[in-house]
């Protein structure tokens, strides 16, 4: 019965407010009739109820005249109804959840200086600064943060600025987003936030280097997301970095014979200098040279020779560091 009661409420007072906030109820015409036709029958609508009112003279009494009003015009809205054929619909607004992914970059190369702090200090205030955005997100979307330099760390965004230490030795932007798809395979991902320097030391910046552009294995990995990724850098100066990108030497050396070493070093952000590189080992100098930094040019190699005076060789250690600055560069082997 309340049912009932429901549906003629709809049908002449029109759609109702909804409890719910997500169904919505209006009305629509079903009929397909074109513009000119409409104006056609609102023509005749008019014109009948204008005979209609001027007949109403003729009726003997008030009662008649009444009678006579409704009867018309209650056969003029049949037929209107018959000529528009309205209904209601309801539509019901279904909001899916997805998955915002934060990744903040916790690799070594975050703890250089960026103006008067460090580029983790950086990313630290960001994502604090903009903690307000962070909860208006998590309103409607799930939203998980992870640090990430080797592999990826799960870590609540609340607690970034405390977790981010710099201690990763690389930065593996692509094979985290690898270990990301093989996590959400089954999750819909709504977005990614990148916080990054943006200087990749594996396979994505080897790709860029050698091709000048990602492969399609990378470019398949970025769509298998379905998703925006949105990268967010180090505001204000151009990024100045120093890195040891590539490191070629043989396993083997023999004692008292020539041995050599050569380094890929990639330099961001300083147009003219000098490069000093270091050959070290477990502390102790063996070779060193110098680069000089053409404008244009982010690619270095350097190459050193030398011979092993001892049957065991200890840690060996490429440093490299801008005369005119503080920035360096390391690599093991």
């Amino acid at each position: 019965m309340n049912e009932f009661l429901d549906s003629l409420a709809r049908l002449f007072l029109g759609p109702q407010a909804q409890d719910d906030p997500n169904i919505s109820a209006h009305w629509v015409g079903m009929s397909d009739w074109s513009h000119w036709q409409e104006w056609l029958i609102i023509a005749l609508v008019v014109l009948i109820l204008a005979i209609t009112i001027w007949n109403l003279r003729r009726a003997p009494t008030v009662l008649s005249k009444i009678v006579l009003f409704l009867l018309r015009t209650g056969a003029l809205a049949v037929l209107l109804f018959v000529f528009y054929q309205p209904a209601i619909v309801e539509e019901t607004r279904a909001r899916s959840t997805n998955t915002i992914v934060l990744l903040a970059d916790d690799s070594s190369s975050m703890a250089l200086p960026h103006k008067e702090s460090s580029r983790r200090e950086m990313i630290a205030s960001f994502v604090q600064e903009n903690s307000a955005f962070w909860r208006r997100v998590e309103q409607s979307n799930v939203l998980e943060s992870y640090r990430f330099s080797d592999k990826l760390v799960a870590t609540d965004w609340r607690d970034l600025g405390k977790a981010l230490d710099a201690s990763g030795q690389h930065t593996h932007i692509i094979e985290s987003l690898e270990a990301l798809r093989d996590r959400y395979r089954n999750r819909d991902v709504g977005g990614v936030l990148l916080l990054s320097d943006g200087i990749d030391n594996g396979r994505g910046g080897r790709v860029l280097r050698q091709a000048g552009n990602l492969d399609r294995e990378t470019l398949r990995l970025i769509k298998s997301f379905n998703a925006p990724i949105f990268t967010f850098g180090l505001k204000g100066e151009t990024i100045r970095d120093v890195s040891v990108q590539e490191l070629r030497y043989s396993p083997f050396a023999f004692k008292r014979n020539r041995a050599t070493i050569e380094a890929d070093i990639q330099v961001h952000g300083f147009p003219t200098g000098m490069l000093n590189v270091e050959l070290l080992e477990e502390g102790r100098l063996l070779r060193s040279t110098k680069r000089a930094i053409r404008h244009g040019q982010h690619r270095y190699t350097a190459s050193f020779d030398f011979i092993p005076e001892t049957y065991l060789l200890g840690v060996q250690r490429l440093k490299i560091h801008h005369l005119a600055g503080c920035l360096q560069g390391f690599g093991e082997f």
